[in-house]
């Protein structure tokens, strides 16, 4: 079980929760070393003073900041002193709807727990506010050396602290971006709503596996057993692009998943179908048409 990161209130106006912050992500890889690929000896990292030529121990190390041509030292007992309330608070600012944010300044998450039973009804009292609202609280926290953003927000029963991305952080694209030329047609994009309806039929991600990790975990049994690495079969690489022509493309996606139903059917081809078939409903037989003449 891992160990709480942080201890400290959450300030919400005079109102403080005493809790706690614990890592809610983990990387599930395998952990490696380096060495030296002849024997196998570990490859270690020294670190050594420019000025006095010498190893130097972890204690020994301190932070330079450099402006223009000086450096500061600091020192961790520098660090640690820097008044910054936020050390020992989770601050709300705000409290704005969920999707306010961008995802794509989401950092770290926390799990926050109360610290002891006494803290447990006005957890409880934010938390469901939050749920109940749907709504995110704004925040501001330091965690080790950094102060960042962070909201908290609720997932499943928890609170969960997002530490976000300043506004500075993320960066815009600077790239070449589709121009008017690149309009899909109508019927392009009938077919492309129709292969997400299909992909995404009964698509669950926890019984998706990290295929890479798999891979590499029985290449580790092979060689510590001495049998043959599993290979790459050497599947064909994926062209993309445009060199089959876009419709085609769309085309022979639908017909792959064939076997997935679909939200939505709107394929050029049923389209046409279905009106064909109205068209030739509507339109009376010869052999109809010279009877009532006969008749009339």
């Amino acid at each position: 079980m891992p160990h709480p990161q942080w201890k400290g209130q959450i300030g919400f106006g005079l109102v403080q929760i005493g809790v706690e912050l614990t890592r809610a992500t983990g990387s599930h890889d395998l952990r490696a070393h380096q060495v030296h690929r002849q024997d196998g000896g570990r490859v270690r990292q020294r670190r050594y003073c420019e000025v006095c030529g010498r190893e130097v121990s972890r204690d020994d190390i301190a932070r330079g900041y450099e402006q223009g041509d000086q450096q500061a030292v600091l020192t961790e007992e520098d660090m640690a002193g820097l008044p910054l309330p936020s050390k020992r608070l989770i601050d709300v600012l705000a409290v704005i709807p969920a999707d306010a944010i961008d995802p794509l300044q989401y950092d770290t998450a926390y799990w926050v727990t109360p610290q002891t039973e006494a803290q447990a009804k006005p957890y409880e009292l934010f938390r469901d506010t939050l749920a109940e609202t749907g709504q995110v609280a704004v925040t501001k926290v330091a965690i080790a050396t950094r102060e960042a953003a962070a909201l908290l927000r609720v997932h499943d029963e928890s609170l969960i602290l997002q530490t976000l991305l300043w506004p500075d952080e993320v960066r815009s694209p600077d790239f070449h971006l589709p121009g008017p030329d690149a309009e899909p047609r109508a019927q392009e994009r009938r077919m492309m709503m129709s292969l997400m309806d299909r992909l995404s039929q009964d698509f669950r991600l926890e019984e998706e596996t990290d295929r890479y990790q798999e891979a590499l975990k029985a290449a580790v049994t092979a060689k510590l057993e001495g049998e043959p690495l599993p290979h790459d079969e050497g599947d064909e690489e994926p062209t993309g692009g445009d060199v089959i022509g876009l419709a085609t493309a769309l085309q022979a996606s639908l017909d792959a998943t064939r076997g997935k139903p679909a939200g939505r059917k709107t394929t050029a081809k049923k389209t046409s179908a279905k009106k064909a078939t109205a068209k030739k409903a509507k339109a009376p037989s010869k052999k109809a048409a010279a009877a009532r003449r006969k008749t009339g």
